[in-house]
């Protein structure tokens, strides 16, 4: 069954802790939503076979998990930490509605993140971006809410963060903030 959105806004409907009902929000609310009582929507049981493919990762800058589905997700979440500016990232929780009369996104959002500012940004994974993507990010700017496009890391940089993530989780608590931040190239 598919959803329309009959008005002329865009439109995110996301599942909250709170309640067994999505919420139907608009661009300007998700900036005001506090990112912890959003439910995580990618997580799905997994089975012994898959287990190093799927599952949380632990992000050390907020002392949370966030779930992923892949080794290409684990990697852009290991990145997102490493780099710093997102305290809190919830991935998969997100679905965008586009107005009435315009082309529906090509893909959904993979991921909201919060800055110590207090700033959202709705996370896209890397992929060529269309214009449907472009008119959302434009509009979704408007009201004060953040777009980002990942682009695909270099080979050297993923390497790296990794090595430091998994360090840094084995020997310091998810209290200590910058031990990482000498470590960029």
């Amino acid at each position: 069954m598919a959803v329309e959105n009959l008005l002329v806004e865009y439109r995110a409907l996301c599942v909250l802790e709170s309640g067994d009902e999505p919420a139907n929000l608009s661009l300007a609310e998700i900036t005001r939503l506090d990112l912890r009582c959003l439910m995580n929507g990618s997580f799905a049981p997994s089975w012994p076979q898959r287990g190093a493919y799927q599952g949380r990762w632990f992000y050390s800058r907020s002392g949370a998990h966030a779930h992923f589905e892949s080794l290409a997700e684990r990697s852009l979440l290991t990145l997102l930490d490493y780099e710093g500016l997102y305290v809190a990232v919830v991935t998969g929780s997100l679905t965008i509605l586009s107005p009435r009369g315009s082309s529906p996104l090509p893909r959904e959002p993979w991921a909201l993140g919060k800055t110590a500012s207090g700033e959202v940004d709705l996370i896209f994974k890397p992929g060529r971006i269309t214009d449907a993507e472009r008119a959302f990010a434009e509009r979704s700017m408007r009201a004060g809410l953040g777009v980002r496009f990942l682009e695909k890391p270099p080979d050297g940089l993923k390497a790296l963060a990794e090595t430091a993530a998994a360090y840094r989780q084995q020997r310091w608590s998810p209290d200590d903030k910058g031990l990482l931040h000498g470590l960029r190239h």
